[in-house]
Order: structure tokens, then C-alpha cells, then sequence
């Protein structure tokens, strides 16, 4: 039982890391083709 409850958190732990590594690519990528876009 604990380690079911253990095995969710740590799902939902990679969870959260994905979802954050995701928004900060997102962001860095957006900004990266502004400033592209910005140089020309």
C-alpha cells in the first residue's frame, strides 16, 4: 500500500517536472523567434 502511495507521488512529481520543462521550452523558443524576428 505505502509503496502504491509512493510510486503516485513520484508520478505526479515527473509530472509537474514535465509540465514545467515544457512551459520554459515553450518560452524560451517564443523568445528565441522574437528575437529572430526583432534582428532582422
Amino acid at each position: 500500500m505505502r509503496e502504491l502511495k509512493s510510486n503516485d507521488e513520484a508520478s505526479l512529481v515527473l509530472k509537474a517536472r514535465a509540465r514545467y520543462c515544457a512551459s520554459f521550452y515553450i518560452f524560451a523558443d517564443t523568445g528565441m523567434r522574437s528575437l529572430a524576428y526583432l534582428s532582422r
